[in-house]
């Protein structure tokens, strides 16, 4: 006879019932909230420091864009200028000039007139700077427009930009001019020069003013039988024509940045006439000439065709006041014969 063993009274209930296995599902969730209380205090810190360190950095953001605001509102308004070289002002057409120089500015060469604008270049390239004066000297020139506190480079090398006689033929791999050809008063004995003391296959970078997008808007297009006379006759004959012009201009731009006061009729045309005298006995750097982007094209073809020039144009691009172009010079070829 099997001997009768008593349950407890649990397990006898759970059997009858058959609830056994709901009952080891309960505990299993038991135990599971259990280790979840357990680990609660540890998630609510951590919780609470990723909030700490939120907070933080909202409040040190504040304080930046607080600083920002102050910074912004003590700084000065720009002083009023006359600002002759204006297509220089913008800051966007900096990103075109440095994707320009990056792509065509290789080895040594020269920048001339660069004052307080030098072309960026890429790491490892040279630039001897070239100008008429010395530092000192092209403040004597400028200061009165507004540039006394304008840094300039102090020149390595001073010589006349028309005629780069410290160049040997064939020296540079590259010349950079920006904003000069139009301060020359011989743009063709100038853009030969250039041409001469690059080595063949070096560029010129020529930068040039949109007459019609600068104080120039005026004037007349300088027609290519102008530089033509200007370089085979000399340019005595049309300085003192530029300068009338040019004293127009800067009586003009005076009056609108209050550097000149307000004038009209006789007057106004007397002040001209003086100003455009005192430029004159100053050698002053005036835009001897002005073109558009049409009239500059026409120019360097022309005189190409006319002298022989062996070079090739490998970019004309509009950028904002002014038109850049790459030329590259290339081998002269043979004569007939």
């Amino acid at each position: 006879m099997k001997r009768f063993v008593p349950l407890p009274l649990k397990r006898f209930i759970d059997q009858l019932l058959g609830l056994a296995p709901f009952r080891a599902r309960v505990i299993t969730a038991e135990e599971r909230l259990q280790d979840l209380e357990r680990r609660l205090p540890g998630l609510q810190q951590g919780l609470q420091q990723e909030l700490a360190e939120l907070r933080a950095g909202q409040q040190h953001l504040a304080a930046l864009e607080a600083e920002i605001t102050e910074l912004k509102a003590a700084a000065p308004p720009p002083a009023a200028t006359l600002d002759f070289r204006n297509a220089l002002s913008h800051e966007n057409f900096q990103m075109v000039r440095v994707a320009v120089s990056e792509n065509f500015i290789r080895g040594s060469g020269i920048e001339i007139g660069a004052l307080n604008l030098p072309l960026p270049v890429a790491a490892g390239v040279r630039v001897r700077y070239v100008d008429r004066e010395t530092e000192a000297e092209l403040h004597d020139q400028y200061d009165e427009l507004g540039m006394a506190d304008v840094q300039f480079i102090d020149p390595d090398v001073v010589d006349d930009a028309e005629e780069l006689r410290q160049f040997p033929d064939n020296s540079e791999d590259f010349v950079i001019a920006s904003h000069v050809l139009e301060h020359l008063e011989n743009p063709v004995r100038a853009f030969k020069n250039w041409l001469r003391v690059v080595k063949h296959g070096g560029v010129v970078y020529v930068a040039l003013p949109d007459m019609r997008r600068c104080f120039d808007a005026g004037r007349e297009v300088t027609s290519v039988e102008h530089v033509i006379r200007d370089y085979e006759e000399g340019p005595a004959w049309s300085r003192s024509m530029a300068f009338r012009d040019f004293g127009k201009i800067y009586v003009a731009f005076g009056m609108d940045k209050g550097l000149v006061e307000h004038l009209h009729g006789e007057a106004r045309t007397a002040r001209e006439a003086t100003e455009a005298e005192r430029l004159d006995r100053k050698n002053f750097s005036i835009h001897f000439h002005a073109w558009t982007p049409d009239a500059m094209a026409e120019m360097f073809l022309a005189i190409k065709n006319r002298y022989q020039l062996s070079f090739e144009t490998e970019l004309m691009l509009q950028n904002q006041d002014e038109v850049i172009f790459i030329f590259r010079k290339t081998v002269p070829r043979p004569g007939p014969g």
